[in-house]
């Protein structure tokens, strides 16, 4: 095995379960963002492999999420995952460089409520929080970070609340199907 091999294994078996569905996110948006570069020379060979890899890490995030934690946020989650696949395909499939652009921008905007919750659950965790039982003003639970509608392009709304382990328990380990912390 190659350095870079060893060091994305050390990566992988060192990673915390938050760390890891921040790897397979940036997977997606890696694959993603090679599709529409392949789409926008018309390397079409190369555009259908980055899709198909891009389609599969979007499949290993769908298949990791835990709705007996936070059913309404995995509702939500699946649904956009779902959408998310099928736009890959479409795009595939009609060679359509914009339906990967708004990909890109509804993965990128989930990543980045990702690290916010890393971030709330790396707090909460140093301060003993109990953002899991708390509800915030709206009445949304502390975990239910996404809200709105799920649409081709993602989840419209945005931040419903502080974002919480719920969240972070709604989501399995990737590959393993149970991604508990």
């Amino acid at each position: 095995m190659n350095r870079t091999g060893q060091y994305l294994e050390t990566q992988v078996m060192t990673a915390t379960p938050q760390q890891l569905y921040l790897m397979v996110l940036d997977g997606a948006v890696r694959h993603s963002r090679q599709a529409l570069d392949a789409l926008e020379q018309n390397r079409r060979e190369d555009a259908f492999h980055a899709l198909s890899s891009a389609r599969d890490f979007v499949t290993e995030l769908m298949s990791g999420l835990r709705p007996e934690h936070a059913p309404e946020v995995t509702g939500q989650l699946q649904s956009m995952f779902a959408s998310i696949c099928y736009q890959l395909l479409q795009a595939d499939i009609h060679q359509d460089a914009e339906r990967v652009s708004r990909v890109i921008d509804a993965l990128t905007t989930h990543r980045e409520a990702w690290l916010e919750v890393m971030a709330a659950v790396s707090s909460g965790e140093a301060a003993g929080s109990a953002a899991d039982t708390e509800t915030p003003a709206g009445g949304k639970p502390a975990g239910s970070l996404l809200s709105g509608e799920v649409h081709p392009g993602g989840v419209a709304g945005g931040p419903a609340g502080p974002a919480g382990p719920t969240f972070a328990r709604a989501v399995q380990r990737p590959g393993t199907r149970s991604w508990t912390a």
